[in-house]
């Protein structure tokens, strides 16, 4: 009995702790989160792979994030809004982009970081 108690808690444990590794280690893992094509390049990630990010940053950015039917909602929720595409309405604009380069030298994975508006509403 005393060693399923055990295991339980060293579970739990062990959850807690993959848990907090998550969340520390923020929102884009294995990558770097960037604003343009320049800050890319300042962050040390090869000029190439930001020119290829970037070249895909508007469509990924209107094709992602959460849609609002209108623009005044979507503006009281974050501070700029674009139409989106192929859908109808609008997406809020990234304040960046997660830039994860693959080992062939391409982009792996781009995905849109989104900053919600002070007081958040």
């Amino acid at each position: 009995m005393r060693i399923i108690r055990f295991l339980v808690l060293a579970l739990i444990a062990f959850t807690g702790v993959v848990i907090a590794v998550a969340m520390w280690r923020g929102e884009c893992v294995g990558g770097t989160v960037v604003a343009s094509e320049a800050a890319c390049v300042a962050a040390g990630l090869a000029p190439d792979v930001c020119r290829m990010a970037f070249l895909r940053a508007d469509d990924v950015a209107r094709g992602a994030g959460p849609l609002y039917n209108e623009r005044t909602p979507c503006e009281d929720r974050y501070p700029v809004c674009i139409e989106a595409r192929p859908a109808t309405g609008w997406v809020p604009r990234p304040a960046g982009f997660c830039i994860v380069p693959d080992r062939s030298g391409g982009v792996g994975r781009l995905t849109s970081v989104y900053r919600v508006r002070e007081g958040g509403r």
